[in-house]
């Protein structure tokens, strides 16, 4: 087949007096110089094939006047002017030539195969002749080896181009071009590329694979499998390669092969390094399939068929050879910190017990870092029996199945140990902890409640000394049963619980461990987000995002709660920008663990992002049921929807079905018999809304508020209708929320716009600004909603002169990030000291409402 890439890139050689193509056996050098032939008819091609006799210089001479000869008529007499003297090429000879040769038209000299050419003074007489050639006559040269004496000299005077092994690296598209043209059929894209990755786009290894498919149908499965030990590639790479070195080397090449990575310093270090690093250097010379991995050319590797074949042949001719290389190998990773190489050795070598010992020392640095899928993989490929005898890397196995998003593999691992009867304490309360864990990734709260319970039980009755060594010990078992407690009342709507075991947990020891610590405050921020209390949220966000930056977590997954609790914060304040930059920091760390219940938590948000701005499309919903909270607030926005729409009917009836467990489903059935005009059946439903687990929080009250006060004024008591919203706007203007006033809809937006021409409350103009019917009269200040919790509460406390110092330490923050706090407040304000933070912020009432945040966040 053609390559007209590389074949426009050896149009070059006739502008030059030297080409090299350097590559190994089957790369297509010689088809390929045979087309470039064929494709110049008006150049003269003087075609060598270079063969162990031309060793001699005098043979070598006579070779190419006959190359010569046959090229050109015009050279029929040069044989008489040299040969006839009986000169051996060298500079004698080529200078004989010139005269004769500088008269012909112009001649590439085409020398093939000339790594059979190995005496090095024959050799460096041909790199002198480079420069005695005429300007019509050039030299190409094809080798499977480099010869630097021959082309030192050459390359410092000239421009020497050079195609070299990955050039010849077939393409996606030339490989399956190739297949299809041997096969007679196509492949699809999946196995071409199998195919392309495990030839490393070596030409006769895809020609021999092909070769193979035409008589075999399961092409998916053979190419799978095709590798070195492929029948023609073993006899092709047999009789091309290791027939022709010498017998010392192939029982260094089955050392080596064992390796996937070798340098000269492992090498040395496993006593290979003088016979190794002179076999080296004649493979790379030879381009016999060894590969370098970085510039520096510090580290090689073999070619995957090359590899393939040499550990076929050793396992059968030298079986005890891999073992004790990869041993070796594996204690200097070891040794030199790369404990996953020394793992990946040791399990290839059977030698589990030291495999897991170098697991279990990475085992809870792993969990902690969220990066457990390596030693998942490596566990799993542990034999069964072995397994079976160590109780502490089952936990851990379980353990890290969970963290890989294999829920239901994980429960059945943990709770064969906790229910087992020989099982230790520590280990059922290990396996207990972590079966509440799976609480983002399962789809049973209540499960993760009951499991927490019982492993909390089982931690206050033993000591840390029974922990297993490399397992987590019992301040951090105690840290995660209750954050996953408290997680798990949040799911399923238990909320004032929820705060309970969070609070609780940041509070433990094991909190004091930054990932824990940063997991516990986004789990706070997430539940005070959802229950409305911004301003408490946005505190807790940023504690923990600030503290992921300081220690290095800022991308790790345990911040995607606290991203989430921006992002819902951002959407009670209408601020749809912002909410869907933090949805999609915290989807990208929640889809990266595959955490299915916190994914429904981010589905919500998205679906209230798409609501405020209302050309976003939606995303699919997550798999399997959502948690309880989640599917009450999905629920109360289909009825919203409804309503808003023009069919309360509709909504009402929809909203009869639920099973309800916070305020916004009511309020939602509430809303509809507004709607319908009925004033009393609303009535009764915002009676029940005091006995509902969120009725406490800023957003069940702001809705009963709401309620209590459209149904006054659906019967004429706009006096008491107006006093109940004010009460209303006094939650709002606390805990900055305005978009539970849009979710109403015009009849309350429009008593807002009443409301604003006779009280002042920051919220109404927010209000009024995102319904669009009130342009925004914030002037230069941008909205108070445009400030966090935590700006908020430093702004009320500018007039107090605290130095950065001093309100570090009152909200336990570092001083850089009340530097960037500060640093925002000013532009927000557009001002550029402290001073002018004071008077603006007090020009616009800020002062006082920032007063009422941090008196709220107490």
């Amino acid at each position: 087949m053609d390559r007209p890439q590389l074949l426009h890139e050896l149009d070059v050689a006739l502008d030059h007096p030297l080409t090299l193509l350097v590559a190994q056996a089957g790369s297509g050098k010689s088809v390929l110089v045979s087309q470039w032939v064929e494709s110049h008819p008006e150049v003269c091609f003087a075609w060598m094939d270079v063969v162990g006799a031309d060793g001699d210089a005098t043979v070598f001479g006579a070779h190419l006047i006959d190359a010569l000869v046959e090229s050109s008529p015009a050279c029929g007499d040069i044989a008489a002017i040299v040969l006839g003297a009986g000169t051996p090429f060298g500079r004698a000879f080529v200078t004989a030539l010139v005269p004769k040769l500088s008269a012909t038209a112009q001649i590439v000299i085409v020398l093939e195969d000339l790594h059979h050419l190995s005496e090095p003074a024959l050799l460096a007489e041909l790199g002198e002749a480079v420069a005695l050639l005429p300007p019509n006559i050039h030299l190409l040269i094809t080798s499977r080896s480099d010869s630097p004496v021959a082309w030192t000299g050459v390359r410092l005077r000239y421009e020497v181009p050079e195609l070299r092994q990955a050039a010849f690296a077939m393409s996606y598209d030339e490989s399956a071009q190739l297949v299809a043209t041997i096969t007679g059929r196509e492949l699809d894209r999946a196995s071409v590329a199998t195919l392309l990755d495990r030839t490393e786009g070596w030409v006769a290894g895809i020609q021999m694979a092909a070769m193979t498919l035409r008589l075999r149908r399961d092409s998916t499965q053979f190419i799978a499998e095709f590798g070195g030990s492929d029948r023609l590639v073993a006899d092709y790479l047999t009789g091309e390669v290791l027939g022709a070195l010498p017998p010392g080397d192939r029982e260094t090449l089955f050392e080596l092969c064992a390796l996937d990575y070798f340098s000269a310093e492992l090498l040395s270090d496993l006593g290979l390094g003088e016979r190794s690093s002179d076999l080296m250097g004649r493979l790379e010379r030879q381009s016999l399939f060894l590969v370098p991995l970085r510039d520096s050319r510090e580290w090689f590797r073999f070619h995957q068929l090359f590899r393939d074949l040499l550990r076929y042949r050793m396992r059968s001719e030298a079986p005890g050879t891999e073992a004790r290389i990869l041993e070796g190998a594996a204690a200097w990773h070891r040794a030199h910190g790369d404990e996953g190489i020394a793992v990946e050795y040791l399990l290839r070598a059977h030698d589990w017990e030291s495999a897991i010992d170098v697991i279990l020392d990475s085992a809870v640095e792993a969990i902690e870092a969220a990066d457990v899928g390596s030693l998942a993989r490596w566990l799993g490929a542990l034999p069964a029996d072995v397994l079976a005898e160590r109780v502490d890397v089952q936990l851990l196995l379980g353990i890290l199945t969970g963290m890989s998003g294999d829920a239901g593999l994980a429960e059945n691992r943990l709770r064969a140990i906790a229910d087992r009867p020989e099982s230790t304490l520590f280990e059922r309360a290990c396996a207990q902890t972590f079966l509440s864990a799976l609480v983002h990734w399962g789809h049973r709260p209540e499960v993760a409640i009951a499991c927490a319970e019982q492993a909390l039980a089982s931690i206050e009755r033993i000591g840390d000394a029974q922990r297993p060594s490399r397992l987590p010990g019992v301040d951090a078992m105690t840290t995660i049963a209750m954050l996953s407690l408290g997680r798990a009342h949040f799911l399923v709507g238990n909320f004032a619980q929820a705060r309970h075991w969070l609070t609780a947990a940041l509070a433990t020891d094991g909190a004091g461990h930054s990932v824990w610590r940063i997991a516990v405050l986004g789990s706070l921020a997430l539940l005070s987000a959802w229950c409305g209390r911004t301003g408490i949220a946005d505190r807790y966000a940023e504690d923990a995002l600030a503290l992921a930056r300081e220690t290095n977590n800022w991308r790790h997954p345990s911040t995607a709660e606290a991203h989430l609790a921006l992002a819902l914060t951002a959407i009670e304040r209408v601020e749809p920008g912002r909410a869907k930059a933090e949805y999609r920091e915290g989807f990208a760390r929640i889809a990266a663990t595959g955490r299915r219940q916190l994914s429904w938590v981010a589905y919500a948000a998205i679906c209230d992002v798409v609501d405020l701005a209302e050309n976003d499309r939606l995303p699919g919903p997550p798999t399997g049921p959502s948690p309880p909270v989640v599917a009450d607030r999905l629920l109360a926005r289909q009825s919203r929807s409804l309503r808003l729409s023009g069919a309360p009917d509709s909504a009402r009836r929809l909203s009869d079905r639920s099973g309800v467990t916070t305020t916004s489903v009511v309020f939602e059935e509430a809303a509809a018999e507004l709607a319908l005009g009925h004033p009393d059946a609303a009535r009764e439903f915002v009676r029940h809304l005091s006995d509902l687990p969120d009725a406490a929080e800023p957003l069940g009250k702001a809705r009963a508020l709401i309620l209590e006060s459209w149904c006054s004024a659906a019967v004429g008591l706009d006096d008491r209708a107006d006093g109940l919203l004010s009460e209303a706007m006094d939650i709002a203007d606390r805990h900055g929320l305005v978009r539970v006033f849009l979710q109403a809809g015009t009849v309350v937006v429009r008593r807002v716009e009443h409301l604003a021409d006779g009280l002042f409350h920051p919220t109404c103009l927010a209000v009024l600004a995102a319904a669009g019917d009130h342009p925004d009269a914030s002037g230069e200040l941008e909205p108070a909603g445009a400030f966090t919790g935590r700006e908020l509460e430093l702004i009320a406390l500018l007039p107090t002169r605290l130095t950065n110092t001093e309100l570090a330490a009152r909200f336990v923050i570092s001083v850089n990030t009340v530097k960037t706090h500060m640093a925002h407040i000013y532009r927000k304000l557009g001002v550029a000291n402290r001073r002018d933070a004071i008077a603006k912020a007090t020009q616009y009432g800020l002062i006082d409402r920032a007063a009422t945040v941090l008196e709220a966040s107490r």
